[in-house]
C-alpha cells in the first residue's frame, strides 16, 4: 500500500496548485490514463476543499497522453455550489508546458446530520367487519351520497363512468 500512497502523493506549490509525479509503475497500456490520473485529480480537489467533504460524482476527460516519469501540476478551482454541495474543476498539466492533459469535473458533498431513516407504520385501526354500516339520513340520502361514490356500493369496484371525470 505504501507504493500506491507514494504514487498518489500531492505537494502544494507556491502558487497554490498541486504537484504530482507520474509514477511509471502505474502506467496503463500506453500512458497514464485511467485510475491513477483520476485519483490525483480527485485528491487535489479534496485537499483544496474546506470541511468534511466526500466525492459524490466525478467526470474526467483524458485530453492528451500523460508521459510516465514527468512532473505534473494540478490546478483546482471551485466553480460554484452551496453549503452542502460544491462543484470543482481540476486541470492536469505538465510542469514544463501549458497544455492540458486531463480535465476533471468533481461534485463534493458535505453531509449534514439527519434523523435517520424512519420506516412508516400503519396506524391502529379496527377490523372493517367490526364497524357498523353507515346509513345517511333523509329520503334521497342513498342517491345523494352513494351516487357520487367512486365505488359502487354493491360490487366495491370503481365505477368507470365517474373515473373518466377525474382523468385529465
Amino acid at each position: 500500500m505504501a507504493d500506491l500512497d507514494d504514487a498518489l502523493s500531492l505537494k502544494r506549490t507556491k502558487n497554490g496548485d498541486w504537484a504530482a509525479f507520474a509514477d511509471p509503475r502505474y502506467e496503463s497500456n500506453h500512458a497514464m490514463f485511467g485510475g491513477w490520473t483520476t485519483a490525483i485529480a480527485l485528491g487535489a480537489v479534496i485537499n483544496s476543499a474546506d470541511g468534511e467533504v466526500k466525492p459524490s460524482a466525478i467526470t474526467i476527460n483524458f485530453i492528451d497522453r500523460i508521459e510516465p516519469g514527468i512532473e505534473l501540476s494540478i490546478h483546482t478551482r471551485r466553480v460554484g455550489g452551496t453549503r452542502s454541495i460544491s462543484h470543482w474543476q481540476a486541470e492536469v498539466k505538465p510542469v514544463d508546458s501549458g497544455r492540458t492533459l486531463a480535465l476533471a469535473s468533481v461534485v463534493l458533498t458535505e453531509r449534514r446530520d439527519t434523523d435517520g431513516v424512519t420506516d412508516p407504520t400503519m396506524p391502529e385501526a379496527p377490523d372493517p367487519e367490526s364497524l357498523e354500516v353507515l346509513h345517511p339520513p333523509g329520503p334521497k340520502a342513498r342517491e345523494q351520497y352513494c351516487g357520487r361514490s367512486l365505488v359502487s356500493p354493491r360490487s366495491k369496484v370503481p365505477r368507470r363512468d365517474l373515473l373518466r371525470g377525474f382523468a385529465r
